[in-house]
């Protein structure tokens, strides 16, 4: 119904490495070093808790298939406890965050 063109200017490229270094550190001033200091831990706790979410599934993902289609239960727990555990991690951390 409604067409829409774009142009492209081929000069428009994105600014890569413009901002200073003091730029950043007025900011984080402004900010508080306290607060600053918080808000890198907390990305850095939920980076922390998603790579391990990430290499949870991938050895969950290796355990060997049983023969006779049963399953070890207290293995399953385990992994399951681990992974909401992890979840957990995350969403208390985006919420602070």
């Amino acid at each position: 119904m409604f067409s829409v063109v774009y142009q492209v200017n081929r000069n428009d490229s994105p600014a890569c490495f413009q901002i200073k270094l003091a730029v950043f550190g007025s900011y984080f001033r402004a900010c508080g070093i306290g607060y600053t200091i918080v808000t890198v831990i907390f990305y850095l706790w939920y980076i922390s808790a998603q790579a391990a979410t990430n290499i949870w599934l991938s050895e969950w993902s290796n355990d060997p298939a049983s023969l006779n289609g049963t399953q070890d239960i207290p293995l399953r727990n385990l992994r399951l406890s681990v992974y909401g555990g992890l979840g957990g991690a995350q969403g208390i951390v985006f919420t602070y965050y």
